[in-house]
């Protein structure tokens, strides 16, 4: 330390009041100033809000997840006929009612899925009972525009970010809200798949071949008002044939979607004709969640006959009516299935003996024609009678005497190969 004196030397300073100019103090020391006073911050701050009315905390918080199918203005903690309002509570756990220059707002809505942008427009804070009667958040319309539950990992968790302002005190608020997944249903297959809503189980015909079943459609949970349901629904189907064996690979689904429908069509895909019988198809969609609907289809796959004859036809070749006689053999077929599918429903004649038509087979084929050329299959869609005659039509040298029998087979024995109408 020094100093610059000020004083003359020959001067006698003893008996003066005098002022002594010094440079200022430098010190590479910190110096720290000590009180009787400690203690933790956060005692601290305590000490502020017991002292003040700023928010500390909510009074509760309804953590159910609320519905993706929620309308404009539905609020999230509970129900519009049974909401779960909460306050603003201080320390002391006394509500808080906001005054003049007070605040209360939501800072941010995000959802945990990296990058995701800032949601609180999707979401409004308000008093449903007014001033002082306790808050709740409630949906806006872009909530509705662009919400659904997705399969996509943290996109249906909603962490809200609040804060307060009491008495030029500001508090920040950390609460998690979760979307909920409804189920979604499907529609069909009348009407293009639209009706019946929902979908039931059914019996239905249809071809041994290759070929469309029927159509469906189907829409998740979200709000029908925000044109999301169609999104993330994907198809399923599982069959058995009539010996219980897993026949899956023979249907398929065809699946076309947009942003409001999913569409499937449900398809006989085999590649070889499958026997002819009832057919147990469960068809199944899924939406994002894994929720599902499903239902059950019986489906009898090729022409299924009500009735099966063994003819035969014995007539005399000369006209004297020898003792030449000759006999012709013919199977008949009566189809009158529900709804005439395909309008296959009638009666057929294949000119074999039903020993024949069934020998190293599992589908006998019929034809609707009418042709006296090898092979021979006739058709009519009166009787039994007019399709015989038909047969006998292209029997050419028969005299009497006649004789025709008609052995009935039962159908536990013709149920068990198939049959279809070829072209």
């Amino acid at each position: 330390m020094s100093f610059k004196s000020v004083i003359k030397p020959d001067e006698d300073v003893s008996q003066k009041m005098s002022n002594l100019e010094t440079a200022p103090v430098v010190s590479r020391l910190d110096i720290f100033w000590e009180t009787s006073s400690s203690g933790l911050i956060t005692d601290l701050n305590d000490i502020i809000l017991y002292s003040s009315n700023a928010g500390a905390s909510f009074s509760s918080w309804n953590d159910a997840a609320f519905d993706e199918a929620l309308q404009f203005n539905d609020p999230i903690l509970g129900t519009q006929s049974s909401r779960s309002d909460f306050f603003l509570v201080n320390k002391l756990g006394n509500a808080i009612t906001l005054g003049v220059g007070d605040t209360f707002d939501i800072v941010s809505v995000f959802d945990n899925v990296p990058g995701s942008l800032d949601k609180s427009s999707w979401f409004e804070l308000y008093e449903p009972s007014g001033a002082g009667n306790g808050y709740n958040i409630r949906v806006k319309q872009n909530f509705v525009d662009n919400a659904y539950y997705s399969a996509e990992t943290g996109s249906n968790d909603f962490n809200f970010t609040l804060s307060s302002t009491i008495d030029g005190i500001t508090t920040t608020y950390n609460q998690v809200a979760r979307l909920t997944n409804l189920l979604p249903i499907m529609s069909g297959p009348d009407n293009n798949g639209t009706t019946p809503t929902p979908a039931v189980d059914y019996t239905t015909q249809g071809s041994t071949a290759a070929s469309v079943i029927d159509t469906f459609t189907a829409v998740n949970g979200a709000n029908t008002a925000g044109g999301n349901q169609g999104k993330e629904i994907s198809w399923s189907v599982t069959a058995v044939d009539f010996n219980n064996n897993n026949v899956s690979n023979s249907f398929g689904v065809v699946v076309s979607q947009t942003a409001t429908l999913s569409t499937c069509v449900l398809r006989n895909t085999s590649t070889t004709l499958p026997p002819t019988g009832t057919y147990t198809i469960t068809l199944r969609c899924i939406d994002g969640g894994g929720a599902s609907d499903e239902i059950t289809i019986t489906a009898e796959l090729g022409v299924i006959p009500s009735n099966v004859w063994d003819l035969t036809y014995t007539f005399s070749l000369g006209s004297d009516g020898s003792s030449n006689r000759q006999t012709k053999n013919a199977t008949a077929v009566y189809v009158n299935q529900a709804g005439n599918p395909l309008s296959n429903n009638g009666y057929y004649i294949v000119a074999s003996s039903w020993a024949d038509v069934t020998t190293g087979v599992n589908t006998i084929s019929m034809k609707k024609q009418n042709n006296c050329l090898e092979p021979l299959y006739f058709y009519s869609s009166g009787t039994l009678g007019d399709v015989i005659n038909n047969w006998k039509a292209c029997i050419t040298n028969d005299n009497p005497p006649y004789q025709d029998t008609s052995v009935e087979i039962d159908s536990s024995e013709f149920l068990t190969y198939g049959f279809e109408v070829i072209q």
